[in-house]
């Protein structure tokens, strides 16, 4: 937790607002006076709120140059408030005056030796932020909230911050996010992997500023989800289950003696645990550190070796069926807590042991996910292109050709060579019917085009016509981009629809 440390004039002078303040001072060459009374200001109002974290004030480069802003003075200020320099950022803000770098950067030196971290403001906003960056090397970079603004809506804002963010990983920096606003801005941000931010959903400035931030922003912060952004999440990924993730395992039962399952352990390292199973039903889990801390003494074995190892199972173990969705797992690992993802979780099927699966491998499948997911996507919408879509047609058409040869089955020889058979239809009249058939219908959902959900069930509902009136087993996609419903009118007043294309 940081707190920036805002000033203001007095509130009933034409004086209040910073903007003028700050001018008038230029104006009469008090700039540098006024940074300093700032200063002083923000670390004894920081100190007597005994608040956590750090302090960021705001300076420009050219009060960093002058005298009064040497590292004593600033050390001094400190101790008179009974603050430790690490607790204070110098925030470097652009403004008009000239800029000398090689000066500039014997300052920043000079703080940092002394034990002051300096940020950078306004990433994005001045065409020299970049060098500046690059000279200074801070330990801190603000992201301009221009490009904060509605991240979540707009794939060209979350590239630009993700470019940075691998910058700022290479140069040993930490970025924070300015202007976050709104919970879908912050998550976003979490997936892009942004850990410091700033705006109104943390805090409104205050005199006395909450110590702790809103419990929606920790949710966020503390969910540890490694999730696709919003508009590449569901790529590929409803296929992939927990099935994946299952490693074959050794279990015991209730009753197994505590130092067999030592001996299990010693025989297969590779073992981060051991499921405990009741005829075939998973009760429990023993975990590797469990076990080795139970029998670490002199007399363990004497001690624990017979008793039955359920006294020390974990009895309340994160289960899940292997049919579980990747995304959902890896939810349900992050609510249980950090012990299911160090060491491991059991998987099941129709509720009998499977075996165990563990927090690494779920890791590596969502990691391939979001490359496949941020691979294929458009660059300009940021949507699934097409060879996610191909992909899911493929897989379409397996399922057909799967449904035609499980069929046979369920017919004689005879209908089979025919094609069909002939039995009564609803109406009571004999009719020939064809061999049972499976036909699905697809569209394709531009969010240009499509504003409600009723427009994509519609579409949904149109092709599904369509698709039943091909004969066989078929896929049909619909691949227009103007809803269903929506008319469309000639040159010649008639009502009109786009083609449609039928695979």
């Amino acid at each position: 937790m940081g707190f920036e440390a805002l000033s203001r004039g007095p509130s009933n002078s034409p004086l209040h607002a910073p903007q003028a303040l700050f001018k008038v001072a230029e104006l009469h060459g008090m700039q540098t006076a006024l940074d300093w009374s700032c200063v002083r200001s923000a670390l004894k109002t920081f100190a007597q709120l005994k608040l956590p974290g750090q302090v960021f004030v705001n300076l420009t480069p050219c009060s960093m140059l002058d005298a009064e802003f040497a590292p004593a003075n600033v050390l001094a200020a400190l101790k008179k408030v009974g603050l430790d320099s690490s607790q204070l950022v110098i925030e470097i803000t652009e403004n008009a005056c000239q800029l000398d770098y090689g000066l500039l950067r014997n300052a920043v030196a000079a703080l940092r030796a002394a034990g002051i971290e300096v940020a950078m403001d306004d990433l994005g906003e001045g065409f020299s932020s970049l060098r500046l960056w690059s000279e200074l090397k801070p330990a801190f970079v603000k992201i301009d909230k221009h490009f904060i603004s509605g991240i979540h809506e707009d794939p060209h804002k979350s590239q630009f911050v993700r470019s940075i963010v691998q910058l700022a990983g290479g140069a040993n920096t930490r970025v924070i996010a300015e202007g976050v606003e709104s919970v879908s801005e912050l998550a976003v941000l979490q997936d892009i992997g942004i850990r410091h931010v700033q705006g109104y959903l943390i805090g409104r400035p205050s005199p006395t500023p909450a110590q702790l931030p809103p419990r929606e922003v920790v949710a966020v912060m503390q969910s540890g989800v490694v999730s696709v952004l919003p508009y590449l999440r569901g790529v590929d990924g409803s296929h992939i289950s927990a099935a994946r993730l299952v490693m074959s395992a050794p279990f015991v039962t209730p009753l197994t003696a505590s130092q067999d399952v030592l001996d299990m352990m010693l025989q297969h390292p590779e073992l981060h645990a051991v499921a405990v199973v009741d005829k075939g039903i998973p009760v429990g889990i023993i975990h590797r550190p469990a076990v080795l801390n139970r029998f670490i003494g002199l007399y363990g074995r004497e001690l624990y070796g017979r008793k039955p190892c359920a006294e020390f199972m974990d009895a309340d173990p994160l289960i899940v069926d292997k049919a579980t969705q990747i995304n959902e797992l890896s939810e349900l690992v992050v609510k249980k807590g950090k012990a299911a993802f160090t060491q491991g979780f059991v998987i099941t099927s129709k509720g009998r042991y499977l075996g165990l699966g563990s927090g690494f491998d779920l890791m590596r499948e969502i990691s391939e996910m979001q490359i496949i997911a941020a691979r294929y996507a458009n660059p300009l919408t940021g949507l699934p292109g097409n060879v996610p879509i191909q992909e899911r047609e493929v897989r379409c058409h397996g399922m057909l050709a799967r449904f035609d040869r499980e069929r046979l089955a369920l017919f004689s020889p005879d209908h089979v060579d025919a094609g069909g058979y002939r039995s009564e239809d609803r109406r009571g009249a004999p009719t020939f019917h064809a061999l049972v058939s499976l036909s699905i219908g697809a569209v394709l959902i531009d969010p240009e085009h499509y504003h409600h959900y009723q427009e994509v069930s519609r579409a949904a509902a149109e092709a599904k016509h369509h698709a039943k009136r091909i004969d066989g087993s078929s896929l049909f996609v619909d691949q227009r981009k103007i809803p269903f419903g929506r008319r469309l009118i000639n040159a010649a007043g008639e009502t009109v629809l786009p083609e449609l294309d039928c695979v």
